[in-house]
């Protein structure tokens, strides 16, 4: 159920996020999740138990989307990947802290309770942000854009830079744009042009095959012969090399083959582990361990890589596909789990990964690129790309988003 939570807010946070913005979505969808978490805590039957638990997927998806879409959206090129590897590694340390804090609160009531008001920070800090300038301006919203540019500016200690700009500026810069920007977006959008197409079908791909083994993988701790809080731990810690080893290969070599080189080898450690006796418990766990934190650098080139391939303007959209995928396929790992045949299931969470790994083929390079802001501009990038055989980093002649044509230096720094 909560996974169906998941699935369903994948979908309805995204479509909101892109009509509303994204500040407004995460500020409202983390103050839900401090109700119905609390509530969650004191409900005094399995059914109401079970109905909240489903909003609290659905709420706690819609947050993690608006959260990921404003924080890349407002970076620039050169910190895009460092800013991503900060929030991936804030989740692999609070799922390790999570193992020590449910040892020491073994009550669950009063564990969800604690873990409910720890997400009040997110809401205290929600409202402080600045609204996602790339959003405001696809919205026609120039002066609450410019104004959000000043704050910023302001925080980055160029407060001269940011009072010269101006509505006019910013207008005049991006008005060509204009004429092709959705003024509200709908799914058919995402397959409005082959190369719209081409990708939502290959995100959906990657996505669901990446949920399939992750969560096969994670619903499975209690199989291994060790503590189950142990296992946690070490499934928290892996997080750390994975995503460090993910982001240096982001760096040199790129997106695409990041995400098929840790696809394939995911795969083949657990199918490895097939042929381990059970009594070599040691090195199954071994395996289990580099398996799922393989899955977590495909997991962590995949949060990055879908925002570089969706336009700003049905950019949390194609993101709310993408984890609707993997919601769909974390529901389908969580069943296959029910199959009652270890060899086959496990022979299943290790060949579905190199399905990701084909799927990823059939995708463009976007390591290095500016950001785009229509669904005109990603169609373009994609003509560009089959024309230099799928690397569309080689050619970089694209107008860089936010930035005025006659900008200095020190202005850019905006």
């Amino acid at each position: 159920m909560y996974l169906a939570g998941q699935l369903l807010g994948s979908l309805v946070f995204g479509m909101l996020s892109d009509r509303f913005g994204r500040r407004k979505i995460l500020m409202c969808t983390s103050l839900m999740i401090i109700i119905t978490s609390t509530c969650v805590a004191f409900v005094p039957t399995f059914t109401a138990f079970v109905i909240l638990r489903f909003f609290i997927g659905s709420v706690l998806m819609g947050a993690n989307m608006a959260k990921n879409c404003l924080t890349l959206e407002w970076m620039p090129i050169e910190r895009r990947v460092l800013a991503h590897a900060c929030n991936t590694y804030a989740y692999s340390l609070g799922t390790v802290l999570l193992s020590a804090w449910a040892y020491l609160i073994r009550e669950w009531r009063w564990l969800q309770f604690s873990t409910s008001v720890a997400y009040g920070i997110t809401f205290l800090f929600s409202m402080a942000l600045p609204e996602s300038a790339r959003w405001l301006i696809t919205h026609n919203k120039l002066h609450m854009a410019v104004k959000s540019l000043q704050k910023v500016a302001w925080i980055n200690g160029q407060q001269e830079e940011g009072r010269k700009l101006t509505p006019e500026d910013v207008k005049s810069h991006i008005e060509e744009d204009f004429a092709t920007v959705k003024s509200t977006s709908h799914l058919g959008h995402l397959f409005q042009t082959p190369g719209m197409c081409k990708i939502t079908l290959c995100v959906i791909s990657t996505w669901f095959t990446c949920g399939f083994t992750f969560y096969g993988l994670a619903f499975n701790l209690e199989s291994y012969d060790f503590s189950l809080y142990v296992v946690q731990v070490l499934f928290g810690l892996i997080d750390i090399p994975a995503r460090l080893l993910a982001f240096i290969s982001i760096s040199y070599l790129g997106h695409r083959f990041t995400l098929m080189l840790w696809a394939v080898f995911s795969g083949s450690t657990i199918i490895i582990g097939i042929f381990v006796p059970q009594d070599l418990a040691v090195l199954r766990m071994t395996l289990a361990v580099l398996g799922k934190g393989s899955m977590v650098a495909v997991l962590s080139c995949l949060f990055l890589y879908i925002v570089e391939l969706f336009p700003t303007e049905i950019r949390q959209m194609g993101m709310s596909v993408g984890l609707f995928a993997v919601s769909t396929g974390s529901m389908f790992g969580s069943l296959a789990r029910m199959i009652g045949i270890p060899l086959l299931e496990t022979l299943l969470f290790g060949l579905v990964p190199f399905l990701s790994a084909i799927s990823a083929s059939f995708l463009i390079e976007t390591h290095g690129l500016p950001l785009l802001e229509t669904i005109e501009e990603t169609e373009n990038r994609m003509k560009r790309a089959q024309s230099l055989k799928g690397n569309a980093s080689e050619d970089v002649e694209e107008r860089p988003a936010l930035l005025l044509p006659e900008m200095t230096q020190a202005e850019g720094t905006v």
